[in-house]
């Protein structure tokens, strides 16, 4: 009986070692079986996270094409009217594409076969003034000295300066001496058309309104990169080179007395080439040049308003520069010299309104005494009589009568 019960024991722990074993087996393939649906779940879990990864890398490429067009689409040329006379520009890169090089090549050989021969200046028999010092800030502004009466001393006050090219009339706006864009605003608020300016940031708002076409001017340009000879003489004489020849496309223009229609053809053939290949030569030699230098300065300006820079090209009335409101603003700087100052704010807008008066003078070519004469004559005509205009006595529209 004692046989049997220890046969039964030992075939027990024989089953039990069995039924662990098995258990184990069990357990290992389970935890193998777990093991491949985890490798199935981080698989698929993987395949979301590279498919999610493609989506966000496709729509960063479609952003930063975008970006691209924007950088070198000139997109702020929306306002301009689809004309086939722009150019073609190319997005892969900053090279020259091969029509673009032809056309500049052979609008650079027109140019300077056209070219004048320039006289050498006489030499100077009296002394002349030495040159200023290289070190001497230089400062294009049309200020103002104004006495404050809490400070007791002048302050710098600004003027706005307006002139319409095609009516020859000039506007000179005195509004507490601001210079800041919230003048500039309601003093524009209406305008509709082509307005040239300088660089100033203030202007840069007009490239988003409608109806307004905003201008650059070389003229400023240019002089960016006359100071910049002594610091890169190399990069500052090409640019003035194409800068020069630009000008000298709208002599031959004045030379030829073309109209507006001819000046713009012109303009198209010779110059648009000429301003493609400036451009591509202003964004590959800035990554190359010292931001804070001079040459420096001078591409980052250029190029940062260089959509305004080209536009000239698209109508004949429209002009390379505003040199016109540089000597408009002449009078100003010798009024400055003999009267020193204006005792206030309200004096240096009634400053502004004779400035406005005689600029008209000046821009239609009328004898400025006579004008006075006349409209001291003929200003009481105009107290009753509500049906007249008075902007009837302004200069351009007293010219048939004075002359």
């Amino acid at each position: 009986m004692e046989e049997n019960q220890e046969t039964s024991s030992e075939l027990l722990q024989l089953l039990l070692d069995k039924c662990d074993r098995q258990y184990q087996q069990i357990r290992h393939l389970k935890g193998q079986l777990e093991d491949s649906a985890d490798i199935e779940a981080l698989k698929s879990s993987y395949e979301k996270t590279i498919s999610s990864q493609q989506e966000t890398i496709s729509n960063l490429e479609q952003q930063v094409a975008w970006l691209t067009r924007r950088l070198w689409g000139k997109s702020s040329e929306r306002f301009v009217n689809p004309d086939p006379r722009q150019r073609m520009i190319d997005f892969e890169g900053l090279d020259m594409l091969s029509e673009e090089e032809i056309l500049a090549v052979n609008a650079q050989e027109e140019i300077k076969t056209y070219r004048k021969p320039v006289e050498p200046a006489r030499e100077k028999q009296r002394p002349v003034r030495k040159p200023l010092s290289e070190s001497l800030p230089r400062v294009d502004e049309s200020t103002l000295p104004v006495i404050n009466n809490e400070k007791h001393q002048t302050v710098k006050g600004y003027i706005w300066i307006v002139r319409s090219v095609m009516r020859d009339l000039v506007f000179f706006h005195y509004d507490q001496g601001s210079r800041a864009q919230k003048v500039v605003i309601p003093l524009l608020k209406d305008f509709q058309g082509a307005l040239q300016t300088d660089g100033y940031e203030v202007y840069r708002i007009y490239e988003e309104k409608k109806g307004v076409l905003p201008i650059g001017c070389w003229a400023h340009v240019r002089r960016k990169y006359e100071e910049a000879l002594k610091d890169d003489r190399s990069r500052a004489e090409y640019a003035l080179e194409q800068i020069g020849m630009l000008y000298q496309v709208e002599r031959r223009a004045d030379d030829e007395g073309i109209d507006f229609e001819e000046r713009a053809e012109l303009r198209c053939r010779l110059s648009y080439p000429i301003m493609i290949a400036f451009e591509k030569w202003l964004v590959k030699e800035y990554p190359r040049v010292l931001p804070k230098s001079r040459i420096g300065k001078a591409i980052k300006y250029t190029y940062e308003i260089f959509p305004r820079l080209t536009r000239y090209h698209l109508d004949g009335r429209y002009r390379i520069d505003n040199n016109l409101i540089e000597n408009t603003i002449r009078p100003l700087a010798i009024g400055r010299k003999n009267y020193l100052f204006c005792g206030n704010d309200d004096a240096a807008e009634d400053a502004a309104i004779m400035y406005s008066l005689l600029g008209c003078c000046k821009a239609a070519e009328v004898d400025c005494r006579q004008w006075f004469v006349y409209v001291l004559n003929h200003i009481h005509d105009y107290d009753t009589n509500y049906t007249m205009d008075l902007a009837e006595l302004l200069p351009h529209n007293l010219k048939a009568h004075l002359l």
